[in-house]
């Protein structure tokens, strides 16, 4: 946004990224208190969801660098490689975990939610839009409303609706995000 020029558009309604780490339920770990430096962390390269599993680590006193990450390719092998004991714990985005079935999430036990509220994914503009903006955020806001097609649109992505993304919005969630990394 800042370096390249894109524009926010929307964010779904209702919606922030929210994380979850959880370990096997049949192990020793209890509490955050108990991962000690070394944890292998099994983990999907989503940079959000691992900047706020950062976060909930902090108060275990266990740093990036301490930790061995275990990269997957999508939270359902997150989850499997914190049962087959190839990782310690898993870091979920929470709608992924909340997603996994019953059995699955019987096996697992949670550690700790994240309960930010303030970064979600956002939709933005490339420079190349900047002058057809408005029009593509009213044609996305117009998605849910009665009388429109779009239900089906929404259905298939996941989301109830959008809602306009001000620039102010962004920003803090860019500040929030630069602050975490630190």
């Amino acid at each position: 946004v800042r370096d390249k020029g894109f524009v926010p558009l929307v964010a779904p309604v209702g919606e922030a990224d929210e994380a979850v780490i959880a370990v096997n339920a049949e192990s020793s770990i209890q509490a955050l208190g108990d991962l000690k430096p070394g944890l292998k962390l099994a983990q999907t390269q989503d940079p959000d969801v691992r900047l706020i599993g950062m976060m909930m680590l902090e108060p275990a006193d266990i740093e990036s660098a301490q930790i061995v990450p275990v990269h997957v390719a999508s939270y359902v092998l997150v989850a499997k490689h914190v049962l087959l004991g190839r990782a310690d714990a898993g870091l979920f985005l929470k709608k992924a975990y909340e997603g996994l079935s019953a059995p699955i999430q019987r096996q697992l036990r949670v550690l700790v939610t994240s309960e930010i509220s303030v970064m979600r994914h956002t939709l933005l503009a490339g420079p190349r839009f900047a002058g057809q903006c408005d029009a593509l955020r009213a044609e996305l806001l117009s998605l849910g409303q009665p009388g429109q097609d779009g239900a089906r649109v929404l259905e298939a992505l996941g989301v109830h609706g959008f809602e306009a993304l001000g620039d102010e919005e962004t920003d803090f969630m860019i500040d929030l995000m630069d602050a975490l990394q630190r």
